[in-house]
């Protein structure tokens, strides 16, 4: 598929990496839905890597509409011995097969090397899509929700190195300090009774991943599909049980976070109001190129002009056409200009990449949120990075917690409540 026709396509927007870790029980029975499509000629344990390969692709197009993303190259799974979760079957040799044989089988879309959140044509991963034939053939047979059984030595601190491989590291009392404290997420997330639409879910292990260093990153991703892949809509379908009865949710989310981190870094006060909006442009345009600003190394347009180009829902309110390269930059020059005007004491902090660093700070609140509603409630909140879904009998303390917490790292925030339909008033 062409890239001009691959952006903004469910498959260009690969919602989450490819994970593993089903057990021969659990695949079975699409093992053999799978096998009249299949070569004879191919071993049984290729059949169960396809069959689980194809698995976590309907998991995903069930659950987000979208594909998986994952490398062709030999490196990404030469992984260090702390990062192997005993699943034999994720190895290049059968995952990359397993793609190439639901490929011919017409069972996925697919595309090679196309993706790269914000830098399109690097080529650095691949995406696969489920076809409704593939739905139709297994989607019968699979629980979106259903826990996978092969995670019980999964490293939950996890430190990326370039191209995003998982690099290993020394053991230090910080880590070993950290990875306690995910435990404890850990085991208060797999005790909540979760519900979508009348099914129990189980949440999928969170891990830290940081970037480059234990400085930049460490943000709690779920590993699996998960909450933290639905849509706003889909979120506001869950429920949780407390004491038998069950609760609608509500999320609520910090403010211009990393913006207010520049102005306290800098030593600056923070204007009143939405540090997004800047008269002439739509918010959600302003909201990118702040955070791509953020993270960008030295030359912030150009990464916002990229970052433009590549957010298919930006089209509709941009006010020009997106897809064009010259208008991307024309918009990125006007709105890094004024952005550069409006937040004129924290201008040295765009383009110096200090974003990752920000995303450290801000990974070690969400801790200490999460750690204290524990402590309070015996309940964990959903994190979603820096906001958290939590049942609304337990939206005021959780209000509370995040703005003890945020004081305490000198941070003067606002927070903002999402009301999800069907919620109470908080």
């Amino acid at each position: 598929m062409a890239l001009e026709n691959l952006l903004g396509s469910p498959l260009y927007r690969a919602s989450s990496p490819l994970v593993l870790g089903w057990s021969d029980d659990q695949l079975r029975r699409i093992v053999h839905h799978l096998e009249p499509v299949l070569p004879e000629d191919i071993s049984v344990e290729m059949r169960f890597a396809v069959a689980a390969v194809a698995r976590s692709i309907v998991a995903e197009k069930v659950l987000t509409g979208l594909g998986v993303h994952y490398a062709r190259a030999k490196t990404p799974y030469s992984q260090p011995k702390r990062y192997r979760t005993g699943d034999p079957r994720f190895s290049w040799h059968y995952v990359t097969k397993a793609m190439d044989h639901l490929r011919l089988a017409g069972l996925i879309e697919h595309a090679v090397g196309e993706y790269w959140p914000g830098h399109p044509g690097k080529g650095l991963e691949s995406v696969a899509l489920a076809t409704g034939q593939l739905l139709c053939l297994v989607g019968p047979l699979i629980d979106e929700w259903d826990a996978r059984a092969m995670f019980g030595n999964l490293e939950t601190i996890v430190l990326r190195g370039r191209g995003r491989c998982d690099v290993d590291y020394e053991e230090t009392e910080a880590t070993v300090a950290m990875r306690d404290q995910v435990q404890i997420v850990n085991d208060a997330l797999l005790g909540l009774e979760l519900q979508h639409r009348g099914r129990r879910i189980v949440v999928p292990p969170v891990r830290r991943i940081f970037s480059g260093s234990f400085e930049r990153g460490g943000r709690f991703y779920c590993h699996g599909e998960s909450f933290q892949n639905m849509s706003f809509g889909q979120r506001s379908e869950l429920e949780v049980m407390i004491d038998g009865q069950l609760h609608r949710m509500v999320e609520v989310d910090y403010r211009n976070l990393h913006i207010a981190m520049a102005y306290s870094e800098a030593g600056e006060d923070i204007p009143d109001g939405d540090q997004y909006r800047i008269d002439g442009f739509d918010r959600g345009v302003v909201k990118l190129a702040v955070n791509t600003m953020l993270n960008a190394r030295r030359g912030a347009t150009l990464a916002v002009a990229n970052a433009l180009h590549d957010d298919p829902d930006l089209r509709r309110v941009s006010g020009v056409d997106l897809r064009d390269r010259v208008a991307c930059r024309a918009l990125a020059e006007q709105v890094v200009a004024a952005i550069e005007r409006q937040h004129q004491p924290i201008k040295d902090y765009f383009g110096s990449n200090c974003g990752a660093r920000f995303q450290r700070k801000d990974s070690d609140m969400a801790m200490q949120v999460m750690a204290a509603m524990i402590h309070s409630t015996g309940r964990c909140p959903l994190p979603i990075h820096d906001s958290f879904i939590v049942a609304v009998a337990d939206a005021e303390l959780l209000k509370r917690t995040m703005g003890e917490v945020s004081t305490r790292h000198g941070l003067r925030l606002d927070l903002k409540v999402l009301r999800l339909p069907g919620s109470l008033s908080v």
